[in-house]
């Protein structure tokens, strides 16, 4: 059988192998720091304290100051990666959706979507590709800026694939 790795699959693939490695990376880290044996907890919470004093802002932090600085790390790290997962995989499936234009247009016809141009702007492109590359970018900018709502709902009305969780 054949199969076919899309460009969007294997950067996104790659993505979470760095995810992986990064914290698997960490991982010895966090755990001598949550046991305290690198670092003073103390000397932490103090200089995060003079940095909040200094910018002159509220602790809004998760890390609770009574609980320690230890046990907020490991979770605002995860935090982290869990953002970034799903900001790898909005860009997967902006991408995904470029790499289908590339080989099928009928999904992207619709008589009920229009569209304006100014007369120059038709006139500058050299070839109905250039025209048809602008066209699926201004698709795209919308729904990166549109958050994953966006993107689910395009998915579900263009190619009928339900992305709900």
């Amino acid at each position: 059988t054949f199969s076919m790795v899309l460009k969007s699959q294997y950067i996104f693939d790659n993505e979470i192998g760095e995810l992986i490695d990064f914290y698997t990376g960490m991982r010895p880290y966090l755990i001598e720091l949550e046991s305290n044996k690198k670092w003073k907890q103390d000397e932490i919470i103090k200089s995060l304290d003079t940095t909040i004093n200094y910018l002159n802002f509220k602790y809004v932090s998760r890390i609770n100051k009574d609980k320690g600085y230890r046990i907020g790390l490991s979770f605002t790290l995860r935090e982290l990666m869990f953002i970034r997962l799903i900001s790898a995989f909005e860009v997967f499936l902006i991408d995904t959706i470029k790499e289908i234009y590339r080989v099928d247009k009928i999904p992207f016809k619709d008589k009920r979507k229009k569209i304006d141009f100014f007369y120059s702007e038709l006139l500058s492109y050299d070839s109905i590709s250039e025209l048809r590359t602008k066209l699926i970018n201004k698709e795209i900018r919308g729904l990166s800026s549109g958050g994953y709502k966006k993107i689910q709902l395009f998915y579900k009305n263009r190619f009928d694939i339900n992305l709900s969780v």
